[in-house]
């Protein structure tokens, strides 16, 4: 009797859980747009207020456990447009850090205070400020080295 009520719950609990299956074709896909398709079944799930409780892809195939309403927005081509949107948006992020990169590298360069041992520094500070006569041009070095060590502070920050 209990193997009979246990078979019977089994069997409910697997028909409970219905899997909606879409067939999409990746032919011709980059592996990476391949490999991302997850994440933008998931932006577009989410974005057209769809909640389930399992996704699982398997291309071509791709399993959608008890969703909330209808996939059938789930087309090769709106997962393929999702991509090329999220490509675009990384390129251009990453083209940002490079270029925030290469102008951190360009400042460890040209920096005064790179390649200046201790010693370089202490007589390059001496020197510097042994030729002030003013008020006005002692500010004017502060300005400078302030903004030399800040730089190049953030120039080697990481």
């Amino acid at each position: 009797m209990k193997k009979l009520i246990l078979a019977m719950a089994l069997v409910l609990m697997c028909s409970i859980a219905q899997a909606d299956t879409v067939i999409i074709d990746p032919s011709g896909w980059s592996q990476e747009k391949q490999n991302m398709t997850t994440a933008m079944v998931v932006r577009l799930l989410y974005s057209n207020g769809i909640t389930y409780d399992n996704l699982y892809v398997s291309l071509p195939n791709i399993d959608v456990t008890n969703p909330s309403g209808d996939i059938s927005f789930l087309t090769t081509q709106a997962i393929s447009d999702r991509y090329d949107v999220w490509r675009e948006q990384q390129d251009i992020i990453n083209a940002a850090a490079q270029e925030e990169e290469n102008k951190r590298k360009l400042e460890r360069a040209s920096n005064a205070i790179t390649g200046m041992n201790i010693d370089d520094i202490d007589s390059y500070i001496d020197t510097r400020v042994d030729s002030i006569t003013s008020l006005a041009e002692a500010k004017v070095f502060l300005k400078q080295i302030t903004k030399v060590i800040v730089r190049y502070l953030k120039a080697h920050e990481r």
